[in-house]
Order: structure tokens, then C-alpha cells, then sequence
């Protein structure tokens, strides 16, 4: 009697891909300044919500989250902070210049980025957020490969 089997294979090679929008400042600015100009300018309210945390090397960074959800549009905006706001050592090592201040970048080849966007739900597009015209250079559009090693981390919080 012949074996009747069904073999099901998955291509691996088939990319995802995640859009972003990268924005920068026009000056530096504190985060409650700039989602103050952010919330007065659109009918949906950004508001801090966990943070991201990536453990690199011998520490953890710490980049604050704010999201807000467009009723009108059915989307949900998501915010993240490019510069960390703590960076915590893990593990202890000898250290010839302990005690200086460390700093970290979720995307640290793009240290100038100040924001990176994302949006789920409704409409992909960016420009559907007022931004502050003075404060806010024009948004860079990103496609985050899932090849990316902070596809996981990124593709992880925003489905949450």
C-alpha cells in the first residue's frame, strides 16, 4: 500500500519587511517639549508607554516609547526615542574610564535621528501626524529589512 504523504515546505528566503520613518530635529529639545508641540498640533494625544530595552554588550539601554491611536483613521502611531535615556552596566569589568556617562542609539549608524515612527492599522503613511514645521526637519522613509538585527526587538514591541 502506497504512503500518502503531504510535505509542506516554507520558503525562508521571502523577506518582511517593516516601514519606518526617521525624524530629526531642527535643534535639540527635551521629549516633553517636543510630544507637547506633537499633542497640540493633532486630534490624537501621544503618551509615554514602556520602554524598549536592548542589552548590548556589557550594558542595557534603556529608549522611551510614546504611542496614540487616530480614531478617524483606525491607526495606531508608535514613537521610539533613537538616544537612550539610561544605559545600566550588567556586568561589572575593569573599566579605565568608569563613571563617564554612556549613551546608546537604537539605530547607532543614525546617530542623528532623533525619532524613529511606526504605524499598524489604517494608513502606513507619516504624514498623517502633524509635526512641528520650525522643529522638525522633513521625515526620512526606512524600510527595516527582517534581515536587520533590530527587526526582532522593534517588529516584537510594535505587535504587542
Amino acid at each position: 500500500m502506497p504512503d500518502n504523504k503531504i510535505v509542506l515546505t516554507f520558503e525562508d528566503d521571502e523577506e518582511e519587511e517593516l516601514p519606518l520613518g526617521l525624524c530629526r530635529l531642527t535643534y535639540p529639545m527635551e521629549d516633553f517639549q517636543f510630544f507637547y508641540k506633537l499633542n497640540r498640533l493633532n486630534d490624537f494625544k501621544f503618551c509615554r508607554t514602556k520602554d524598549i530595552v536592548i542589552k548590548r554588550g556589557y550594558y542595557k539601554a534603556f529608549f522611551s516609547r510614546f504611542e496614540a491611536y487616530d480614531s478617524r483613521n483606525k491607526t495606531h502611531y508608535i514613537v521610539v526615542v533613537n538616544r537612550s535615556h539610561t544605559v545600566e552596566e550588567v556586568e561589572q569589568r575593569m573599566n579605565l574610564f568608569s563613571g563617564i556617562e554612556h549613551t546608546e542609539y537604537l539605530f547607532s549608524d543614525r546617530a542623528l535621528v532623533d525619532y524613529i515612527l511606526l504605524t499598524k492599522g489604517g494608513f502606513g503613511d507619516f504624514s498623517l501626524i502633524l509635526l512641528p514645521k520650525e522643529e522638525v526637519l522633513q521625515v526620512e522613509e526606512l524600510v527595516l529589512s527582517s534581515r536587520h538585527e533590530l527587526f526582532d526587538i522593534i517588529q516584537c514591541d510594535y505587535y504587542d
